[in-house]
């Protein structure tokens, strides 16, 4: 069963994705729903705003990719043949524990 806030989290997230995208406690904001760049920047910061929870210590480029480095970092990975940069998971549930504590420091 979920509880109020992360109800209200997934009513917010489901702004930014599709209808057929399933949410719970566990879908990963970017890696199952693909939302980066401007659309996670967005989402973040009417989240903190709704939610009154700080995230200028969050580390957005740790777990999002910028608008248009999904095809720049396809590109030079290809040329340098580099790996793609990894980025780590933020959840549902993550942001669900940001607003019990009124600050997304995931560190």
């Amino acid at each position: 069963m979920q509880d109020t806030n992360t109800k209200s989290i997934i009513k917010l997230i489901a702004k930014y994705c599709s209808p057929k995208d399933i949410l719970n406690q566990d879908t990963r904001i970017y890696h199952d729903l693909n939302i980066y760049g401007d659309d996670a920047d967005e989402l973040l910061e009417e989240y903190s705003k709704l939610f009154n929870v700080r995230i200028s210590s969050f580390k957005f480029t740790d777990y999002f990719p910028e608008e248009g480095d999904i095809i720049t970092s396809t590109i030079i990975r290809i040329l340098s043949l580099k790996p793609t940069k990894k980025y780590k998971e933020l959840k549902i549930v993550d942001l669900t524990l940001g607003i019990q504590t009124g600050s997304l420091d995931l560190s």
